[in-house]
Order: C-alpha cells, then sequence, then structure tokens
C-alpha cells in the first residue's frame, strides 16, 4: 500500500478586527453631569473626528462619562483573551482618589458587570496613570470586580467611567475620553 502526504502546514487565524465601542467623537447618548460642561474636541484628538472633553469644576469632586447603547454590541472577544481599550486625558492625576472604568450588558451599570479600579494599576498590570494622555488597555481576564458574574461580551450594554477627587478642587481640573474599543 502506498500512502504520501504533502505540504502540511499550521497557520495562524487572524484575532478579529477590534470592536468600536465609541469613537467619543460625539456628545450623542452620553451621560455626563451638567457642571462637566462637556463639548467635541478636535484639536489634540487621539482618535477618529474627535473627543470628548469635560471639566470638573472649582468646587467640584466627580467626574463621570456613561453611556447606554441603543443595542446590544457584542465586543467579539473573551474574558481570557480579550482587551477594553480607550484613551483617557487627566490634567492632574494627582487630584483623584479614585477612578473606575465600567462595562455591563444591561442598561443598570451596578449589575452584570466588569470594573476596574484604574489607580491600581499595579494590579491591573497596566502602567500606572500620568498626567496627559493615557492609552489605557485593561485585560478583561484582570477585573478589579465583578458583579452577578459578570458581563456578557457578546452584548454589551453600558460604559462607564467615573472618579472622586482627593477633596474639592480649588481650580478647573480637564478630562479626556477618546476611541473605546475591544481588542484581542
Amino acid at each position: 500500500i502506498n500512502i504520501g502526504i504533502d505540504d502540511n502546514k499550521f497557520g495562524a487565524i487572524p484575532p478579529p478586527e477590534p470592536t468600536l465601542l465609541d469613537g467619543a467623537d460625539a456628545l450623542d447618548g452620553w451621560d455626563l453631569p451638567g457642571d462637566m460642561a462637556a463639548s467635541i474636541e478636535t484639536s489634540g484628538k487621539k482618535e477618529g473626528t474627535g473627543y470628548i472633553k469635560g471639566k470638573i469644576p472649582a468646587g467640584g469632586d466627580y467626574m463621570r462619562f456613561a453611556k447606554v447603547f441603543p443595542v446590544n454590541i457584542d465586543s467579539k472577544v473573551t474574558k481570557a483573551n480579550g482587551q477594553l481599550t480607550f484613551w483617557l486625558y487627566i490634567e492632574r492625576v494627582s487630584e483623584f482618589k479614585e477612578i473606575q472604568a465600567q462595562i455591563s450588558s444591561t442598561d443598570n451599570i451596578d449589575a452584570t458587570r466588569y470594573g476596574w479600579s484604574l489607580l491600581e494599576s499595579a494590579n491591573l498590570g497596566i502602567p500606572a496613570l500620568r498626567e496627559g494622555w493615557n492609552e489605557v488597555k485593561l485585560d478583561i481576564s484582570k477585573v478589579s470586580y465583578d458583579a452577578d458574574g459578570g458581563a456578557d461580551l457578546k452584548a454589551i450594554k453600558f460604559f462607564r467611567i467615573f472618579g472622586f477627587t482627593n477633596a474639592k478642587l480649588t481650580s478647573d481640573l480637564n478630562i479626556g475620553l477618546d476611541g473605546i474599543r475591544f481588542v484581542t
């Protein structure tokens, strides 16, 4: 019996393209506190046509960028292989005692969610936040906490980033958000 085999190869399957959660090029659907005076800025953007700029005014101590998406978004990643990435601008990081990023698969951010405490950078395996633009790459496998078993990554419905300052601010503090996506 003659048997032959020829030209066997192993090939890598390319990862899926990044899934854009929001380009932060428009304020449509974004929920920011009224005193943050949100706007779309084109100068200094990191991706797309602009970024969301807000500020915590003097006397304030809280910032939030939150969005409920009109349809569920399939992140095309898993907890084992995925990252949530975005650009975050912080004028003075030392002012903050807490900054968190969260995703949920319901329109209630306090249910079926994953969250990351961004100031605990060593635990997350990311560089410490610095003044100016930060490219934040959060491994979904290294969440700081979850609720109800975590978000369904095939049905993301809510994104939020928020933070509290150490004390009431004595001067305005600029914050920016750009290019939120999932990557493998």
